[in-house]
């Protein structure tokens, strides 16, 4: 069943984004509780997502990675610490190596309540 009310969908789409303070990067699987198979090479750093305001249900953040040499990545994962252990809130499949070279990644996430 869809949320009718928008003022709803909102408020479910900005605690969502409180909850998903933080975008981690994986060579792996990131498993279901604790985050596994985290980067760990020279550089890398989870990363604050500064979430926007909701419109219509719809929340963005956006930012940007700096990843190493030949470092393929599985998965961006959303978490709600900075570092250590923590519980993967969300996360989808990517494709993507860099080519030689450390390289910068940006990243944009969407959640959409419906």
């Amino acid at each position: 069943m869809a949320i009718a009310s928008t003022a709803e969908k909102n408020s479910l789409a900005t605690k969502y984004g409180q909850d998903c303070g933080y975008i981690a990067l994986t060579n792996g699987a990131p498993g279901t509780g604790n985050i596994a198979n985290e980067l760990t090479s020279a550089g890398y750093s989870r990363q604050a997502c500064s979430w926007g305001s909701p419109t219509n249900g719809q929340i963005t953040a956006s930012g940007s990675f700096t990843i190493a040499a030949n470092q393929p990545i599985t998965h961006a994962v959303l978490v709600g610490a900075s570092s250590g252990a923590t519980a993967v809130l969300d996360s989808v499949p990517v494709t993507w190596t860099t080519n030689g070279a450390q390289a910068l990644a940006n990243f944009t996430a969407t959640f959409t309540v419906s």
